[in-house]
């Protein structure tokens, strides 16, 4: 009997190790995004699109940072996305990683160095 509750114990450590909380993203994802996009990520039908069931086909997932920075649209575009620049390039990591891993799943953990260089090039 010992033997298994050890080894239950061991497992349940094991898994929970695995387990990354991206509490952080979350509640920032909550005060800057969640008022379009929904708490859900839903979306609001063309306004605003859903971010969930985003893949690696629906754009290019590594563009995320640039479009939490500057925003998206342009002058021909109803409704258009304001940058966030108050953010700082962990922030926008954090509300990366919530977005593509614990909406989605997609097991895409964008490391800061990777955001900073995306960040750099888009501001080029």
């Amino acid at each position: 009997m010992n033997k298994i509750l050890s080894f239950i114990i061991v497992l349940s450590l094991l898994n929970s190790c695995n387990y990354v909380n991206y509490q952080q993203g979350q509640d920032l994802y909550k005060t800057n995004c969640a008022t379009c996009h929904m708490p859900d990520g839903s979306g609001v039908n063309e306004l605003y699109p859903s971010l969930n069931n985003l893949d690696q086909n629906s754009f290019n997932l590594s563009e995320m940072p640039c479009i939490i920075r500057n925003g998206l649209g342009n002058e021909l575009s109803l409704i258009q996305m304001s940058g966030l620049e108050h953010l700082s390039e962990v922030e926008i990591n954090n509300i990366v990683n919530y977005v593509l891993n614990d909406m989605n799943n997609l097991s895409l953990e964008f490391t800061i160095q990777q955001t900073e260089e995306t960040l750099k090039d888009c501001s080029e």
